[in-house]
C-alpha cells in the first residue's frame, strides 16, 4: 500500500516536471523570438542611420561646391571690374531715361489729383483764369518723370487740379485739368497751341496743347500741312522769340527748333573747306563715277521671256539679262543752303 502510493506521486511529480520543462521551453523561444525581432529592428534602424548620414554627407559636399562655385565668380566678377577700369570706357546709356523706362512702360497710365485748398484763392483769382479746362499735352519726352512734369507745368502753364499721365513709346501724352495763366489763357482763346517748357534751366521744349476732346481727326487734320525754314547761325534771338517771329510772319499756330547734328555740320565744314560748290553727293551702292566726274545710277533690269512648247503646253520663266542701264542719277546731295 505504501510502495503504490510512492510510485504514485513519483509518477506525478514526473508529469509536473515535464510540463515544466515544456513551459520553459516555449517561455525561451519566445524570448528568442524578441531577442531576433530585436536585433532586426536594430539593424534596420542602423542602415536608416547610415542612409540619412550619407545623404547629408552629400549635402554638403554640394553646399561646399556652391560656395565655392560663388567665391570663383566674385573673385572673376572683382577681376572685370579691374579689368575694366584699365580698358577704355565705353559710352553708357543715361541712367535717368533708362530708370524712367523700367519705372513707366509703354501704354502705362498714371494719375493724380491735386488739391489746391483755399490758401491761396486771392493769388488764383488775381493770376490765373476764372474757370479750369480739361488739355492734353503731346510731345513731353518719356524718361522725363511725373513728378518733373508736374511741376514745369505748374511753374510755367497754369494751376494742376488733375492730371493723367500715358507713356507712348518715346513721348508721354498728359492729360490735365487746370487753370490757365491770364497769359495762357489768352494765347488758347487766340487758337496757339505752343507751349514752352525750359528744363533743368539748359534746354527748352516744345509741346503742343489741345482741348482733351477734340476728336483725333482733328488734331491730324491740323497739322497736316507743314513748313520748314532754315535759320543762319548768326540769330541772336533765343528759341521762344524765333518762333513768335516766325508765328506772326506766316500766320503759323506751332513752331519747333530742330537742332543740325554733328553729322550735318561736319557736312558743312568740309563744303565749306574744301569749296565743294553746290554740296555734298550721297553715292548708293552700286552707283559710280564716270571719266567726267559725275554720278552714274547703275539700274539692272529684269525681262521676261516666255517660251510656248506644243508638247509640253505653255511655260514662262524669268531671265536675268546680262546688260544695266546707266544714267545720271537724281539729285541725292546735301545741300549748304536751302
Amino acid at each position: 500500500m505504501q510502495n503504490a502510493e510512492i510510485l504514485e506521486n513519483f509518477e506525478e511529480l514526473k508529469k509536473n516536471m515535464a510540463e515544466t520543462s515544456l513551459t520553459n521551453g516555449l517561455v525561451i523561444q519566445d524570448l528568442e523570438n524578441t531577442i531576433r525581432n530585436l536585433e532586426a529592428d536594430v539593424t534596420a534602424k542602423e542602415r536608416i542611420i547610415l542612409e540619412k548620414s550619407e545623404a547629408n554627407n552629400m549635402l554638403w559636399e554640394k553646399i561646399k561646391a556652391l560656395e565655392t562655385k560663388e567665391e570663383n565668380l566674385t573673385s572673376q566678377a572683382t577681376n572685370m571690374e579691374i579689368d575694366n577700369k584699365t580698358q577704355k570706357k565705353k559710352k553708357r546709356p543715361n541712367k535717368k531715361r533708362k530708370r524712367a523706362r523700367s519705372i513707366a512702360k509703354t501704354g502705362t497710365i498714371t494719375d493724380m489729383v491735386i488739391d489746391i485748398g483755399d490758401k491761396d484763392k486771392d493769388h488764383l483769382e488775381k493770376h490765373f483764369a476764372e474757370k479750369s479746362r480739361d488739355i492734353t499735352f503731346y510731345d513731353i519726352p518719356a524718361y522725363w518723370s511725373d513728378d518733373e512734369i508736374l511741376g514745369l507745368l505748374n511753374a510755367n502753364v497754369g494751376v494742376v487740379e488733375f492730371i493723367s499721365f500715358k507713356r507712348c513709346h518715346k513721348y508721354k501724352t498728359v492729360r490735365m485739368t487746370l487753370r490757365f495763366s491770364k497769359a495762357y489763357e489768352k494765347i488758347y482763346k487766340e487758337g496757339g497751341v505752343n507751349v514752352s517748357l525750359t528744363r533743368n534751366n539748359d534746354r527748352t521744349y516744345y509741346i503742343r496743347m489741345f482741348d482733351s476732346h477734340l476728336p483725333y481727326r482733328k488734331f491730324k487734320e491740323k497739322f497736316r500741312w507743314q513748313a520748314i525754314k532754315r535759320l543762319e547761325d548768326d540769330v541772336q534771338n533765343d528759341d521762344i522769340l524765333v518762333i513768335k517771329d516766325m508765328v506772326k510772319a506766316f500766320h503759323a499756330f506751332f513752331g519747333k527748333i530742330i537742332r543740325v547734328t554733328d553729322l550735318m555740320s561736319a557736312i558743312n565744314k568740309s563744303i565749306e573747306k574744301f569749296n565743294t560748290e553746290s554740296g555734298l553727293w550721297i553715292k548708293k551702292e552700286n552707283d559710280y563715277i564716270n571719266e567726267k566726274g559725275e554720278l552714274q545710277e547703275v539700274n539692272r533690269r529684269y525681262t521676261y521671256k516666255k517660251n510656248v512648247s506644243r508638247s509640253n503646253g505653255f511655260r514662262g520663266e524669268w531671265d536675268q539679262q546680262g546688260f544695266s542701264h546707266a544714267y545720271p542719277a537724281r539729285s541725292r546731295r546735301h545741300n549748304q543752303t536751302y
